[in-house]
């Protein structure tokens, strides 16, 4: 209808595999025997189609991940939370983006998060640590990966931070310890009693 396109994507299923092709058709300005005539352009993308499809699978990951991932820029505002950290703090993407991890957790919190992600910044490599952060009334242990981001220079641009909940390990970790305690006590009572039996 237009007389041109642009931007048009097909894929073709050649011998070396499939490829991607982007179109663009517009029309020759000079009539040539009264006849219209266009000109095609066609531009391999098929490297970026495979890039496109590689982010679009990491997106989902990061998406659907069970932990909390956070990318925090070098000014300590937070860049980017995934969907498991909205729904664990019960918040929206508005009242986070831009915050510090100081305006958005307790002072404890905010401020722990701050120093290993300055530790990072410094350091240039990954941390490992154990947090303890409150809500809904309740203590959450979380295992912690602050790692930096680079660009492609080698510099760091920004830290992600990956958080686990561990709650319910170190819960059952717990237990076992009472029952070993527990255990415990009742060999040494049974071998107390057994001892003065004879």
């Amino acid at each position: 209808e237009k007389g041109y396109s642009v931007g048009l994507q097909y894929s073709l299923e050649l011998p070396q595999g499939l490829m991607w092709f982007e179109l663009s058709v517009a029309p020759i300005q000079h009539e040539f025997n009264n006849e219209r005539r266009y000109i095609v352009l066609s531009n391999d993308i098929t490297q970026r189609k495979k890039r496109e499809d590689q982010l679009q699978k990491l997106n989902h990951a990061v998406e659907q991940s069970t932990s909390s991932i956070v990318i925090t820029n070098l000014e300590g505002n937070l860049d980017y939370v995934n969907q498991q950290f909205l729904k664990v703090f019960n918040t929206s993407l508005e009242k986070v983006i831009g915050q510090t991890d100081a305006d958005f957790f307790d002072q404890r919190v905010g401020g722990g998060l701050n120093k290993n992600e300055q530790l990072v910044l410094q350091n240039k490599h990954s941390i490992i640590f154990e947090e303890c952060i409150s809500y809904d009334g309740e203590d959450h242990h979380y295992n912690v990966v602050i790692s930096p981001i680079f660009d492609e220079c080698g510099e760091v641009i920004q830290t992600s931070a990956v958080a686990s909940d561990i709650t319910s390990m170190i819960q059952k970790s717990n237990i076992i310890a009472e029952l070993y305690e527990s255990l415990e006590h009742k060999v040494q009572e049974r071998t107390h009693q057994l001892l003065e039996a004879k």
